[in-house]
């Protein structure tokens, strides 16, 4: 899938259609269930998690902003939150908001089973493929002019900054370019619990 959001990013494809999606309100938990299109939101929400982690160490306000968009609901004149997916099998929902929303790297102290190992899989499957992706981003959109600009800076501490600052500003730009291509052109809805 992610091949496919990376195609319609890049112009290759004028948009993506995720096909249909079916839920429904179980009226005995109070909640909406996805009947059909799980793996599709779950592999969406992987990828902005994943685009989350990269943008929290450049602007965690906005990265926390991503967060309470997509994965939690804040409870009303309380600190508290809860999670807007949730699965059946209760160590995917440790893993998925541990490892995955929150990420809390000490994956050994969670239960991990065949359907939670597909999860890491999946994650760390994404998250190799989105650094690659602004890697190479960001080394196409720095143009030679800005990289001229730098080295005729007269300190090497003051170029190695103002390199760093136009990578993170890169950086930032394009995770909310990505993100914005997938709300515009993939049809992304914001999960409402």
């Amino acid at each position: 899938m992610f091949d496919d959001i990376l195609a319609v990013y890049r112009g290759v494809k004028t948009n993506h259609v995720l096909n249909f999606f079916t839920i429904f309100y179980d009226k005995e938990i109070e909640k909406k269930e996805i009947f059909d299109g799980q793996q599709r939101t779950v592999s969406l929400l992987i990828i902005l998690c994943v685009l989350k982690k990269e943008l929290k160490e450049i602007d965690e306000e906005l990265a926390q902003e991503i967060e309470e968009t997509y994965f939690i609901k804040k409870k009303k004149r309380t600190a508290s939150f809860e999670y807007k997916l949730t699965f059946d099998f209760p160590e995917a929902n440790e893993f998925f908001n541990n490892y995955i929303v929150k990420d809390e790297t000490d994956v050994d102290k969670l239960d991990i089973g065949d359907y939670t190992k597909s999860l890491k899989r999946n994650y760390d499957e994404t998250k190799r493929l989105v650094k690659k992706f602004l890697r190479d981003e960001i080394h196409q959109k720095i143009n030679q002019a800005q990289l001229m600009d730098i080295e005729d800076l007269p300190l090497k501490k003051q170029r190695t900054e103002a390199l760093k600052m136009l990578n993170k500003d890169t950086k930032k730009y394009i995770i909310l370019d990505f993100i914005e291509t997938m709300e515009r052109k993939l049809f992304l809805i914001t999960l409402q619990t």
